[in-house]
């Protein structure tokens, strides 16, 4: 698997809509990063809660939403909506399956790694 980036760059052409639209489940631009000129934004849609969603679906590769939100104790429908900002970045995929004439959705990983690239570097070179 790949790594993923979340990269600041202050430079960059703004994008601020097409990260809100990525919130809202529309899909990302760019494979494998999310560039934004805005480092509260990046924040947002790299928080905390998000990253350990989905640390929790890279390690513990659950079989459903339901077994997902049962191993973090938190409420299916708050995962559901999480799972699916993930799905929007194009962090995971969600694949449906039939168990026992059921449908379920599993969430899969589809990095193996998360880079947050504040750009600090480039920043102070380009001055």
């Amino acid at each position: 698997m790949q790594t993923f980036t979340f990269r600041y760059n202050p430079n960059e052409p703004s994008i601020g809509k097409k990260m809100r639209d990525a919130v809202r489940g529309k899909p990302h631009v760019r494979p494998n990063e999310l560039v934004s000129t805005d480092l509260k934004d990046l924040l947002q849609i790299a928080s905390e809660s998000r990253l350990s969603l989905f640390a929790a679906i890279l390690n513990e590769k659950p079989s459903s939403i339901y077994d997902l939100a049962d191993k973090l104790g938190k409420s299916q429908p708050y995962v559901l909506k999480e799972v699916r900002v993930l799905e929007s970045l194009g962090l995971i995929k969600l694949i449906k399956e039939t168990v026992s004439g059921r449908e379920r959705l599993r969430p899969e990983a589809l990095y193996s790694n998360i880079v947050i690239d504040c750009g600090f570097n480039s920043s102070r070179e380009a001055s």
